[in-house]
């Protein structure tokens, strides 16, 4: 275990699960440690959309990949659509206006949310029916690919980087570890199908499998091999959140655009350490987001169309509120004081609740904002950082909205 490796697993156990302090919104769901907290921007009032971004030139876009923001700059993922091929791009934007900056084309359309660390962009390309997909290094200046890492499945997984490392998930092709300077493979965990984003916390790198065997697991971060498995009845499609000496998954049947037959879904909490059930608090359908760690409430998003909070060390039922017509299959984020927790329902319809009870705040229909269809969909989480929240639609728009007292 090298020098670097060893330090950010000392940093990990020090610093707990707290927010990132920095305004950045720099990887899937934030920070390192995935909580989607965020930095001191205020959310407790309806924001106002500042700019629609949408490139004639691409052909039947669509914006499933959740944003990276890093200072002045937005980085996305798109999947493309032709009659005959799909393909997909990275996608840099400016901050402020909404302006591209450049792009950089893949391979395969890109559902990946980027990570982006020490002027890098780390992206995956593929969905579920692709194969001999690619991790993608690119400049984070200039959308100059530095390296890529071909595997044998595909990749919907969001990069986790961490101590010059990068951790995702293949598909089939289970779960591995690269350089991240290099793309050099450095582990490879086989035998798993992980479509989740990792998280690398305390030396450990939690996910789980979709497919196949369903099973929650922690893998050893510097070797790759197994500290814990804990087999499920349900796919795990919900990224793990840590905190403390707790680790959450989201548990559930359907996917990003139907339920089930029977629909089934569950938040679980195992023992970090061991992977020993904690408690599991079963839902009326899957949960396919994120869990959203606050001090006093987790919050899940349910494909029966409502968000979830619930008691960290017990899993009760705390409130349960209505999120529109549509299922919340994208993961909620909530701001630093804990007065609003901001959720988009696949419908088109972003809200923001009040975390200590379910209240709406406010409420805005993307289609009619920006005049599209009624049907408008939409699966990319909300990210924001620098006072600017920004959300991509399956219709290929990127939108960025300001709040009160934040230009």
């Amino acid at each position: 275990m090298n020098q670097q490796f060893f330090l950010i697993i000392i940093l990990s156990l020090l610093a707990g699960s707290r927010p990132l302090p920095a305004e950045d919104w720099p990887a899937f769901r934030g920070g390192p440690f995935r909580g989607g907290c965020l930095d001191g921007t205020s959310i407790s009032s309806r924001p106002a959309l500042q700019w629609r971004s949408f490139n004639e030139d691409h052909v039947s876009p669509a914006y499933a990949s959740s944003p990276a923001i890093v200072g002045s700059r937005i980085f996305v993922g798109l999947a493309e659509q032709s009659v005959f091929s799909a393909s997909g791009r990275l996608v840099c934007f400016e901050l402020a206006t909404g302006k591209q900056v450049w792009e950089a084309k893949t391979r395969y359309p890109v559902f990946s949310s980027p990570s982006v660390k020490d002027g890098q962009v780390f992206v995956g390309e593929g969905f579920h029916q692709d194969s001999e997909c690619s991790l993608y290094s690119f400049d984070a200046a200039s959308g100059k690919k530095l390296w890529s890492f071909t595997t044998a499945s595909h990749l919907e997984s969001s990069p986790h980087v961490a101590g010059g490392r990068v951790f995702f998930g293949a598909g089939d092709d289970g779960i591995y570890c690269l350089g991240a300077a290099d793309g050099r493979k450095l582990w490879h965990q086989e035998g798993l199908h992980v479509d989740i984003s990792p998280l690398l916390s305390g030396g450990l790198l939690y996910a789980g499998s979709g497919y196949g065997k369903f099973e929650a697991f922690a893998l050893r971060g510097g070797s790759g091999e197994f500290a814990w498995r804990k087999a499920v009845n349900l796919p795990v499609w919900g990224a793990p959140v840590r905190l403390g000496n707790r680790v959450y998954f989201g548990l559930g049947n359907g996917n990003f655009t139907e339920s089930a037959a029977k629909p089934a879904g569950a938040v679980l909490c195992l023992s970090a350490t061991s992977g020993k059930q904690v408690w599991r608090r079963d839902l009326p359908d899957g949960v396919l987001t994120a869990v959203v760690a606050g001090r006093k409430a987790l919050f899940a998003g349910c494909r029966d169309g409502r968000v979830y909070a619930l008691a960290p060390g017990s899993g009760e039922i705390l409130w349960s509120a209505a999120c529109g017509a549509g299922a919340v299959v994208s993961s909620p984020l909530l701001d630093p004081a804990e007065k609003s927790l901001v959720v988009a329902s696949a419908a088109g319809v972003l809200q923001g609740l009040s975390p200590a009870s379910g209240r709406r705040l406010w409420d805005l229909s993307i289609g009619k904002i920006q005049g599209e269809e009624e049907d408008l969909q939409l699966y990319s989480s909300p990210s924001a950082a620098g006072g600017r929240l920004v959300l991509g639609t399956m219709s290929g728009s990127l939108l960025g909205f300001s709040f009160p007292g934040e230009d």
